[in-house]
C-alpha cells in the first residue's frame, strides 16, 4: 500500500511523492508539527517514521505565470492534471523533496491485538493513540514509540462509531500515571476551548481533577499553569452561556407577557360581546 504526498499549494521542487512500506491499508498519516516528517500507520499495526530532507521554508514556490507566458497567454486557464508513477525515473527526482523511512516500528509482534481501526496525533505533545478492533487502545509517544499506557474497553471497537461511557472514562483517568496528568490537563483545556463537543471533555476533566486532585496539590506549582488555563478555557464558555441563558430569558418574558395581554384584550372583547348580545335579547323582549 501507498502514501502519496502533495502539495496544496504548487511548488517546484515538491509535485508528488509516493511513499510505500504498509502491506494493508494506510488508517492515518500525520505530520511532524512544523516538519515535513511524517508517519503513516496501517491496517495490521505498522508503524513507518519518514524524514525528509527538506524544511518547510525551502519549499520553492511554481511561478503561477510561467505556463501563461509561454503560451502567449491564448489559452484560458485550467485546473492542473498531475500524473506520476510510484517509481519515478532518477532524472524527475533531481532537486525535488525526498523521503526516506527513518523506522519502522509493529504494534502486533506477538499477534495478539485484532485490526487497528483509529488513530489521533497530538502534535505539540507528540502523543499517539491507537484504537483496535477488539476494544484495546495504545498510548504512546513518539518517534521512539515509548509506550505510556494501554487498556482494554469492553464495549463498541473504536472507529465504527461507538460512544465511551462516563465509568469508562473514570477508569482511565483512575489509571494514568501522573507524568501525564498535567500534559492531558493542558490538552482539555485546548479542546474545551475550540472544540463543540463540550460535555464529553468537561467529563473528562472533571474524573481527572477528582481522581488526581490530591496527587495535584503536592506539585502545584507546576500544575499551576495547566489548571489557570483550563479555569479560562471554562470561564470563557460560562461568559457566553450566561449571556444566551439572559437571552432567552428576556425572550421568553417578552412572549409570555404578550400572550398575557392577549388573552386580557381577548377576555375584554368576549365580555363586550356577551353584554351586547344580552342587551340585544332584552330589547326583542
Amino acid at each position: 500500500m501507498s502514501t502519496w504526498v502533495f502539495g496544496a499549494e504548487r511548488w517546484q521542487n515538491l509535485i508528488y511523492y509516493s511513499l510505500g512500506g504498509h502491506k494493508d491499508a494506510i488508517v492515518a498519516c500525520f505530520f511532524q508539527e512544523g516538519s515535513l516528517d511524517l508517519y503513516t500507520i496501517s491496517a495490521d499495526a505498522t508503524l513507518c517514521v519518514w524524514g525528509c530532507d527538506t524544511e518547510l521554508a525551502q519549499l520553492l514556490p511554481r511561478d503561477p505565470d510561467k505556463k501563461a507566458r509561454e503560451s502567449g497567454g491564448a489559452e484560458e486557464p485550467r485546473a492542473e492534471e498531475i500524473r506520476g508513477t510510484a517509481n519515478p525515473a532518477p532524472e524527475e527526482s533531481v532537486g525535488r523533496v525526498r523521503y526516506r523511512k527513518s523506522s519502522r516500528h509493529f504494534f502486533n509482534k506477538e499477534g495478539d491485538f485484532t485490526a487497528l481501526t483509529a488513530a489521533a496525533f497530538h502534535k505539540k505533545l507528540n502523543i499517539l493513540v491507537t484504537g483496535f478492533s477488539s476494544g484495546m487502545f495504545h498510548i504512546h509517544e513518539l518517534p521512539e514509540l515509548s509506550l505510556i499506557h494501554s487498556l482494554r474497553y469492553w464495549g463498541v471497537p473504536y472507529g465504527t462509531g461507538g460512544g465511551l461511557y462516563p465509568h469508562s472514562i473514570a477508569v482511565l483517568c483512575s489509571s494514568l500515571p501522573e507524568l501525564y496528568v498535567q500534559r492531558l490537563l493542558v490538552f482539555l483545556a485546548t479542546q474545551i476551548e475550540r472544540s463543540r463537543h463540550l460535555q464529553f471533555y468537561l467529563m473528562w476533566a472533571h474524573q481527572l481533577l477528582l481522581l488526581h486532585g490530591h496527587s495535584m496539590k503536592s506539585r502545584s506549582v507546576s500544575v499551576l499553569p495547566a489548571v489557570h488555563s483550563l479555569q479560562k478555557s471554562l470561564q470563557g464558555h460560562l461568559s457566553e452561556i450566561s449571556k444566551l441563558c439572559e437571552w432567552n430569558r428576556y425572550n421568553m418574558k417578552f412572549a409570555l407577557c404578550l400572550s398575557r395581554q392577549r388573552g386580557m384584550k381577548r377576555g375584554a372583547e368576549e365580555s363586550e360581546a356577551e353584554s351586547v348580545s344580552g342587551s340585544l335579547e332584552g330589547a326583542e323582549q
